[in-house]
């Protein structure tokens, strides 16, 4: 779906989709969209809820040039209207 490269995270294709701070996917404003288990900061995070069983893996793709980043943002502690299954489509 993407990768991160030291706090920038990009779609296959190359697209800078968003960032990776403190254990949280943030979007180009700075709100929150997922988050790790170790995340810290950020808005109150929802109750977890028991983890699928994994399937097979599929082989990666291979990965596009990567967009030039923007301007990292403020770290806000608001979450984002971005879902995260819409922010890797």
């Amino acid at each position: 779906m993407a990768y991160i490269d030291k706090i920038s995270i990009y779609s296959f294709s190359g697209k800078h989709i968003g960032w990776f701070i403190d254990g949280w996917i943030r979007d180009h404003s700075g709100k929150c969209i997922m988050f790790s288990e170790k995340a810290s900061g950020g808005p109150i995070k929802p109750i977890k809820q028991i983890k699928p069983i994994k399937g097979i893996k599929q082989i990666k793709p291979i990965k596009g040039i990567k967009q030039i980043k923007p301007i990292p943002p403020f770290k806000l502690l608001t979450w984002s209207n971005i879902s995260g299954s819409s922010l890797f489509r």
